[in-house]
């Protein structure tokens, strides 16, 4: 059966606990509430993960992600208010518990703005903390377009946009606070130059 919906009942379906999948402005994603362990956990089985791999998260705000954290980072406001909303991800040690699920073992959770306002939206219906992760059984390619998206996976899910839109298919650059200094974890869509010019002296390549 098609679950096809507009934008406002996808926000429905985040907010009652479901998962669903989205475009952002880098690649389509597949999702829920954060701050849910069940959500986060079916979205691990759907994609067919094992193991407890932590989760990127878009937040609705800047103002969210320094909330938990964020705030008490070195460069990390600096970061923020020159890339996003954009294809940034700043893994730091966050304050909330209730993101534990999506964080790695250490309690840090890669934090991001969405440039993609249904993304930003479905973050909001999600409580401000939204999984961000790309659409795809793990193996296989993400996918840039809705038309990708693998039916089997599909039908796992509560819902999708009724419309299709292309994305930029570069996955976002991953910054990790580690030592006082970030490293880049994933180069992806904002280049180690334009880093540099915010953050000079505090970038480590990723090992």
């Amino acid at each position: 059966m098609t679950r096809a919906a507009s934008i406002e009942r996808l926000c429905g379906l985040v907010a009652a606990g479901g998962g669903v999948v989205y475009p952002g402005e880098t690649l389509w994603g597949i999702g829920g509430d954060a701050r849910r362990l069940d959500v986060v956990a079916r979205v691990r089985a759907v994609k067919g993960i094992s193991g407890d791999r932590p989760f990127p998260v878009l937040v609705d705000s800047m103002e969210r992600a320094l909330a938990v954290g964020g705030g008490e980072a070195p460069g990390f406001e600096a970061l923020v208010r020159r890339f996003w909303p954009g294809g940034l991800t700043l893994a730091v040690p966050v304050s909330d518990p209730a993101l534990a699920g999506a964080s790695g073992p250490y309690g840090t959770v890669g934090l991001r703005l969405s440039a993609d306002p249904v993304a930003t939206r479905l973050a909001g219906a999600a409580g401000g903390f939204l999984v961000s992760t790309s659409a795809n059984f793990t193996g296989s390619p993400p996918p840039t377009s809705l038309g990708e998206v693998d039916g089997r996976l599909l039908a796992l899910v509560d819902g999708w946009p009724d419309q299709d839109v292309l994305c930029r298919g570069v996955a976002s650059t991953v910054l990790e606070l580690a030592g006082g200094n970030w490293v880049v974890r994933r180069a992806g869509a904002v280049s180690a130059a334009e880093l540099a010019e915010v953050v000079p002296g505090r970038l480590e390549p990723g090992k």
